[in-house]
């Protein structure tokens, strides 16, 4: 091998290793990227995480509150349907007072005429009674 050959072998070998130099620097320039990116990803997976443990939390706590709610609800109805029965009968109750204070009403009005023909009866008596005198 001649001195122009290794010369050449050389520089060969010398821009191959430059261009293997400037390859790894772009690798570890990526390389260094990426771990940059994965770090990110890595917050924000627990930024997801807290997030989901506070969704988590609201859930139960909504839940817990819908629960209580539907138990309210059925202890209404219970009290309404007590409550209903007994304006039924408060209702029933005061429909048959009317009815006999009505009865009492007419039978009042019955003999209050009858009293009242009564005493038109004597007073015409006594009247026709007092003339022939």
């Amino acid at each position: 091998m001649d001195d122009e050959e290794r010369q050449r072998t050389m520089d060969f070998i010398l821009r191959q290793q430059a261009q293997f130099t400037v390859g790894m620097q772009k690798l570890e320039e990526q390389q260094a990227q990426f771990a940059a990116g994965m770090q990110k990803i890595e917050e924000q997976q627990g930024r997801f995480a807290a997030g989901m443990q506070r969704l988590e939390e609201a859930d139960a706590r909504a839940s817990e509150r819908l629960g209580r709610l539907e138990r309210v609800v059925v202890l209404m109805a219970r009290q309404f349907r007590r409550e209903r029965g007994d304006l039924r009968e408060r209702t029933a109750a005061l429909v048959d007072a009317q009815i006999r204070t009505e009865e009492v009403t007419r039978q009042n009005g019955e003999a209050i005429r009858a009293l009242t023909k009564a005493v038109d009866d004597i007073n015409q008596r006594g009247s026709g009674n007092g003339n022939n005198s």
